[in-house]
C-alpha cells in the first residue's frame, strides 16, 4: 500500500511469477538469490510457474526481459498455509539467468544480522497501491518501519515473531 513506482531496473534482483494453479492464473513477486533460483512465498506454489526478470512494467516488452521456467518448487517442509506460517520457498529454474545491469542477484542476510524495531525496510513488488482495485503493472517500492512484534500480536491472531516481521509505511 502506498508507496511510489520504482526507478526501472534500480532492483534487478526482482522477479515477478505467472503462476498456474488448479487452472487458475494469477502472480506473485520473488527475488533472485542465485543465477538459477528464485525466493518466494510457499502460498506462491503451483502447478506450472514462469519467471519474469528484468522486468518494469510487466505488460510492455523490454529488451532486458528474461522469461525461465521453474523447474523444480521447494516448499518449506513446516509451511502452514491456514496461518501462513514459514511462508518461504525456493524455486529453481530450468537454466540460468544471465546477469546483467537488469537482472542481478540479492545477496542474502547473514544469520548473524539483526533486527531491531525503528529499523527502515524497503518493501518492493507488483501489488496492489490501495485497498481496492488491481495490481500495479509497474514496480512499485515503500518505505516500512520495523515495530515491535507485540504490536502485530494485538492486531493479528496469526502473527508469529519467529517467522514474520511487523511493519508499518515509514510516511504514516
Amino acid at each position: 500500500m502506498g508507496g511510489e513506482e520504482s526507478r526501472p531496473h534500480s532492483h534487478p534482483y526482482m522477479a515477478f511469477l505467472d503462476v498456474k494453479s488448479c487452472n487458475i492464473w494469477y502472480i506473485c513477486g520473488g527475488f533472485l538469490i542465485r543465477s538459477d533460483f528464485v525466493m518466494t512465498a510457499a502460498h506462491c506454489e503451483g502447478d506450472f510457474i514462469t519467471v519474469k526478470l528484468g522486468a518494469h512494467n510487466i505488460n510492455k516488452r523490454e529488451e532486458t526481459w528474461q522469461i525461465l521456467k521453474v523447474k523444480h518448487q521447494f516448499v518449506h517442509p513446516e509451511y502452514n498455509g491456514i496461518r501462513f506460517l514459514n511462508d518461504i520457498m525456493l524455486l529453481q529454474l530450468e537454466k540460468e539467468a544471465k546477469l546483467t545491469t537488469a537482472v542481478n542477484t540479492l545477496s542474502l542476510a547473514s544469520r548473524f544480522d539483526s533486527i531491531s524495531p525503528g529499523q527502515e525496510c524497503l518493501a518492493v513488488g507488483w501489488g496492489w497501491t490501495g485497498p481496492k482495485g488491481l495490481p500495479s503493472d509497474t514496480l512499485h517500492e515503500v518505505e516500512q518501519t520495523l515495530t515491535n512484534p507485540s504490536d502485530c500480536k494485538m492486531s493479528f491472531d496469526s502473527f508469529d515473531e519467529r517467522s514474520q516481521l511487523c511493519a508499518y509505511p515509514t510516511c504514516c
